[in-house]
């Protein structure tokens, strides 16, 4: 699963910045503080111990798509799938096939 911020989200160079691979340490860099899970279209700023999600972009302000995670898990739910178990999840939804379907 690919967790690159798409191009279609970027919105200002900060953005840009955040979506791009770093040469020495991938997308894992320290420098890249806004991490994207592409399974619920989810932007978030990840802590010790907690992780933040965002609505806006931290640089220019603007909208940034609503993280679909809990709507991921609800549907798993439904489906009776145990969201725990990464094993027993369909692929669509461990990649963003299943959101990318709803449009």
């Amino acid at each position: 699963m690919s967790n690159q911020i798409p191009e279609e989200f970027i919105c200002c160079d900060g953005m840009r910045g955040q979506s791009k691979k770093c040469s020495q340490h991938s997308f894992e860099c320290p420098d890249n503080v806004v991490k994207y899970k592409a399974n619920s279209r989810s932007f978030y700023l990840e802590g010790v111990n907690a992780a933040y999600i965002l609505s806006f972009c931290p640089w220019c302000g603007e909208k940034i798509p609503e993280s679909l995670h809990d709507q991921r898990i609800d549907i798993l739910e439904k489906l009776g799938i145990d969201v725990f178990d990464e094993a027993h999840i369909p692929e669509e939804y461990k990649t963003d096939t299943w959101w990318r379907m709803l449009k």
